[in-house]
């Protein structure tokens, strides 16, 4: 096969470079849009099946009232400052008179987009407070995840239009993932520039030649520019995060060089050894070729077994991963060789083969030639030291890993997805709001849940005293005013249940009826004044209470209530009790009718803000949410916790589901926290399976490769350990030293890269070694041989890929520097220490068992000839 594919390259090589070029000309076009078909937002790439997306997608086509809290402005200001309350309704009116400037009209010439005030909020240890405000459009066509810059602009230029100075946040979802994409074209910028800048300073070093410092990365650039190509078409159709473009840079640089290096350097050896140009080139695509052909499928079968993974985030990772080294391994065999066979032995210019000799052999005396003798000398001593000392190397990794096994078993990755978001405006917006309110203020956990039928009469808006009010009248099904009984009061009663039987909420706001709310209030008066009553007696007075109270009683219960409603809805209850108090209808008599025929009271009125405004009711009064605070910040461990007590509470046995199963037909727990427990549930269970099935189809790949049966399990044990003392730095760096949560993704997708890649490095050193035995070595001066001649190569392949994976750490969010040191330190681990000591070492004390395998392998491979 690598026979026919060093004759066809080398025969048609002018034609190779021609196809390449023109699929990457044609591919320009795309690749300048790439950026623009990428999602940015994590909880947009769930599991269709999951309960939180199906509750996510039940609420956006049923919910249309509900608050949007994807986008919001938050003021900070000074509760003692004087008319401050005024100035903010000044500078909101001149921030909504510049959104409608900005995003226009509709045909009615209502602004698409406008701010509702959702509530002031403050801690209670000083005068600072903030006020949040929601931003809404009712164009479908207007993202605010790419909106958001335009926000802004309408806040900075209410600021400049009133002379206000308020300290202002744009931030939610869509703001966060506004700041994401900025910060991560950035990112991808300054990679992309130290990775290349790096890589060709390794080869000119490395090489002493500026050409062969050109070439690799060449072979990359134009695999990469087809990989963009197919990723713009694959992003165009399915959701892929921005992440995957970031690691598609690193992974396909580091490894499209690594395969163009190993055969690079193999021509040279060959040549260093007096065969002719089309000789040593062939050579070094039949044995190398093989090599980075059985590296590369090592790291396609790891990518591609991530496609397996329900989360689409880890399932297109994998996909897109993989298409990227399958191309960059298609150039490494295709492109870089017909470039070097045009350019013959001009690909190490300056340098010579005959300078390359004499620096091996310590007789040239340049700084190049000096430094690669040492190495040389290096090598050859490793070979002797890992023969040696074979015992002590690998009880030395076996102590190692003891400790590496108990950090990496004990400690736990973090679902705290806020902390790993790059600062920006919309970062320090969310903490500014967990100042001064409860963490989970922006981003709640909601419970949607669905009634048998319907809980409304009707629904719709009447005019009061000049003002558009929503009003809301329930049905027999939704409350009995008798008995008081029903959805609403069913819903109440849990929502209360929560609030009180879970310390880390802050809140949950469910349904509410007022004339619940104000016989609850009447039995507490009852109550108090006969504590020796049971409930069913104190239910009974009150029903007696209210049917002889006048106007005036009603009125100082209704105003003891407005006391209690959320600052969001105080003014607007307040307001309309006094307007029915002013007709004298506080006692729940006809304020008005609607359009002549329905009877409208203060309490449908009042349940109309509670629930329409609020938006917990469905627009066909079939379902409602319950809004659920939390005290701590969202995805914080505790929270992500509460998410699987919800799950359980509503679902479980004997849970709310079952308790009150003539109110709850189906219940979903949802909400940004919810998405992120099953995506991280999710992916948790089946990445199980995935490491089996990794392990076992790297394992079947090498045995056919290699013709053995303990090789395999070798090399994959390298591996594995490679990757378990990763993690176990990883950890303490950044929990333990730094102080900054290891993100959950890290350690799965870990695990997948560095066992395809670090098996790169593997799989070069034990060819070569097999390939010394088919030559006719024993086993020691095989492995001796291979390391002396291999490892420089393999070490320079680890530091450029290990390099590339580095430059992430100048990245703007934690997960980019997480993902770049745990990646390039697994990488230099394995190329520098595994597969230079310890791998040889463990092939040393094997011995002949290394090469064990059946016979139609050992025929096939020529392994026949090492007896």
């Amino acid at each position: 096969m690598f026979a026919k594919l060093a004759d066809t390259v080398m025969k048609h090589s002018k034609a190779v470079i021609a196809v390449w070029i023109v699929i990457l000309v044609c591919s320009v076009p795309f690749i300048l849009k790439t950026n623009s078909v990428l999602e940015y937002e994590l909880t947009e790439m769930t599991g269709s099946d999951s309960e939180s997306t199906q509750g996510k997608a039940f609420m956006e086509d049923n919910f249309s009232n509900a608050v949007d809290m994807n986008e919001v402005i938050v003021i900070a200001y000074d509760t003692s400052e004087t008319d401050v309350l005024t100035k903010i309704d000044a500078f909101t009116n001149a921030i909504g008179t510049n959104l409608k400037t900005a995003f226009g009209t509709d045909s009615e010439d209502n602004a698409k987009v406008a701010i509702k005030n959702v509530g002031s909020y403050n801690s209670g240890t000083d005068t600072s407070a903030v006020m949040i405000f929601s931003v809404s459009t009712s164009d479908e066509g207007i993202n605010f995840a790419n909106e958001t810059g335009k926000v802004r602009e309408a806040v900075a230029q209410a600021k400049i239009d009133t002379g206000y100075g308020f300290t202002t946040y744009v931030t939610g979802n869509a703001a966060l993932t506004y700041d994401t994409m900025l910060s991560a074209n950035s990112d991808i910028n300054k990679i992309h520039i130290l990775s290349i800048a790096l890589i060709f300073i390794l080869l000119a070093l490395f090489f002493g030649a500026l050409v062969t410092a050109i070439v690799p990365p060449l072979g990359f650039g134009v695999s990469y520019g087809v990989a963009m190509l197919g990723l713009y078409i694959f992003a165009s159709s399915y959701t892929v995060f921005y992440l995957t473009s970031t690691l598609m840079v690193v992974t396909m640089l580091g490894a499209g060089c690594d395969y163009g290096i190993f055969i690079i350097t193999r021509y040279r050896e060959e040549l260093k050894n007096g065969r002719k140009h089309h000789e040593a080139l062939s050579t070094a695509i039949q044995w190398a070729g093989e090599s980075v052909f059985t590296s590369g499928m090592s790291v396609i079968i790891g990518f591609a077994c991530l496609a397996i993974c329900d989360f689409a985030m880890i399932r297109n990772l994998g996909i897109m991963l993989a298409s990227g080294i399958v191309l960059a391994l298609i150039a490494a065999l295709t492109f870089v060789p017909a470039v070097v066979n045009i350019l013959g032995e001009r690909t190490f210019w300056p340098n010579t083969i005959a300078k390359y000799k004499a620096a091996e052999e310590g007789n040239h005396t340049s700084t190049h030639g000096k430094v690669s003798n040492a190495f040389h000398r290096y090598f050859k001593w490793a070979a002797r030291v890992s023969r040696k000392h074979a015992l002590p190397i690998v009880m030395a990794a076996v102590l190692v890993s003891m400790p590496s096994v108990y950090v990496y078993a004990t400690s736990q990755s973090s679902y705290d997805m806020i902390s790993v978001e790059p600062n920006g405006e919309a970062k320090e917006g969310l903490y500014a709001i967990m100042d001064e309110t409860y963490g989970g203020t922006l981003m709640p956990t909601y419970v949607v849940i669905q009634f048998p039928t319907t809980a409304t009469s009707a629904m719709g808006t009447a005019t009061l005293a000049g003002n558009d009010v929503p009003y809301l009248i329930w049905n027999e099904n939704a409350l009995n005013t008798v008995t008081y009984t029903g959805y609403v009061p069913d819903l109440m009663t849990i929502s209360s249940r929560i609030s009180s039987e879970n310390d880390i909420v802050a809140s949950a706001s469910g349904l509410n009826s007022w004339q619940v709310l104000f016989f609850k209030a009447v039995c507490d008066q009852v109550k108090a004044a006969h504590p020796e009553w049971d409930d069913a007696t104190v239910a009974t007075a009150a029903v007696t209470t209210i049917a002889g109270m006048d106007e005036a009683q009603f009125y100082v219960v209704n105003t003891a209530l407005v006391s209690l409603m959320p600052s969001a809805v105080h003014d607007y209850v307040q307001n309309i009790v006094a307007a029915a108090h002013a007709a004298g209808k506080s006692n729940y008599a006809d304020i008005l009718a609607v359009d002549g025929t329905t009877p409208v009271t203060l309490a449908n009125l009042i349940d109309g803000i509670l629930n329409v405004g609020t938006g917990l009711i469905s627009d066909d009064g079939k379902a409602a949410s319950i809004m659920i605070v939390t005290t701590e910040k969202p995805m914080s461990d505790n929270t992500m916790a509460f998410q699987g007590t919800m799950q359980t509470a509503f679902h479980g046995t004997d849970g709310y589901d079952s308790a009150y199963s003539g109110t709850i037909s189906k219940s979903y727990v949802c909400g940004t926290n919810a998405i992120m427990y099953d995506i991280s549930g999710t992916v948790t269970e089946q990445f199980d399976y995935i490491q089996v099935i990794v392990v076992i189809l790297l394992l079947l790949l090498l045995f056919f490769i290699l013709g053995s049966y303990v090789t395999p399990i070798r090399a994959i044990m390298c591996i594995i350990l490679s990757v378990i003392w990763t993690l176990a730095l990883t950890f303490v760096l950044f929990q333990e030293i730094l102080d900054i949560p290891v993100c959950w993704i890290v350690p799965i997708v870990l695990f997948v890269v560095l066992l395809g890649l670090g098996l790169d490095y593997e799989i070069f050193i034990t060819t070569r070694v097999r390939e010394n035995r088919i030559r006719g070595m024993d086993n020691d001066d095989a492995i001796d041989s291979a390391i002396t001649s291999s490892s420089g190569t393999i070490s320079l392949c680890a530091l450029i890929m290990g390099g590339t994976f580095c430059t992430l750490l100048v990245g703007s969010s934690s997960m980019l520097l997480e993902f770049g040191f745990a990646l390039g330190v697994g990488i230099f681990i394995d190329g520098l220490v595994m597969v230079t000591f310890v791998g040889p070492a463990l092939m040393h004390l094997l011995g002949e068992w290394s090469w064990k395998g059946p016979a139609f392998l050992r025929r096939e491979h020529g392994v026949d000839n090492y007896e």
